[in-house]
Formats: structure tokens, sequence, C-alpha cells
């Protein structure tokens, strides 16, 4: 059986996936999750998924004794949970370093969010869009409070 040519069908994906993805170059961490979130998906969930397939391909690659590839290995680095030591001193020291970057970047706060808090005081916000923004006003405590568990 001939095999397909899977080109076509490839850069095609891509193109979907740049439509899908267009803008999000220029978005941080957690906005990125929190779009996520706002999807229905959970992107520790996500990120465990992944980092747990990719620790099963890289198992059944060393089972077939041919080597990982460095890229699955780099991705199971990156991917792996804060309680998974890290394989190496380099993988250990970026690490570290992502932890550092969260210890000591500032905390973000929408410029928006004093505006929704003033316009929702004046009364003119119907039940079900302040039960929506009680509701965005407690997600956003509960991200900040678990991106500054630590720092106490």
């Amino acid at each position: 059986m001939p095999k397909r040519n899977l080109d076509p069908l490839i850069d095609q994906i891509r193109q979907m996936a740049a439509r899908l993805t267009e803008g999000d170059d220029g978005k941080g961490n957690s906005q990125l999750a929190s779009d996520l979130r706002e999807s229905g998906i959970d992107p520790d969930a996500l990120r465990r998924r992944f980092y747990e397939a990719a620790r099963a391909i890289a198992a059944r690659e060393m089972t077939a004794g041919r080597p990982v590839p460095l890229s699955l290995e780099q991705a199971i680095e990156q991917m792996a949970p804060e309680d998974v030591m890290p394989s190496n001193t380099k993988a250990a020291e970026a690490k570290m370093a992502r932890w550092i970057d969260r210890f000591s970047a500032p905390c973000s706060v929408p410029a928006d969010l004093e505006a929704a808090r003033a316009f929702r005081k004046r009364g003119d916000v119907a039940e079900n869009e302040l039960a929506e923004l009680d509701e965005l006003e407690r997600q956003l405590k509960d991200e900040i409070k678990k991106e500054h568990e630590g720092e106490a």
C-alpha cells in the first residue's frame, strides 16, 4: 500500500492553529491560563496529562531500545510538576530560576478592575452581571492568592 502524502494536511493544520492562536504571542502565562480556564480547560490538569503522556512515550522508546529524542526529554523536564525532582543540574537550575521569577514578579492586577467595581457600585448592573462580576473577582483573588502563597 503506497504511503499517503500528509504534507498538505499538516500545512492545513498549521494554518488553522495559527488562526486560532493569533494574538496569543503577546499574552503572559497567567493570561493564557486564565483564557484556558474560561474555556473550561484546567491548565494544571492539562500540563500533568501532557507530562504523563510524554513520560509514557519515553518509557516505550527506552523499552524498545531506542534513544529518547532530546526534544521529548526537554518537554518532560519543562512540564514536570513542581514536586518532581529534575533529572540534571541544568534542569534544576532552570526550575529554580522559574521559582525565583515567580516570587520576585510584581502582583499584576487588571487595569479595568477598579472601573468594573465603580460601575457595580453605581447600581447600573443587572443581577446576572453582578453574579458574573462577583465570580470574576473571586477568581482573581484566588489566582493572586495562589501566585503569592509561598511569600509569607
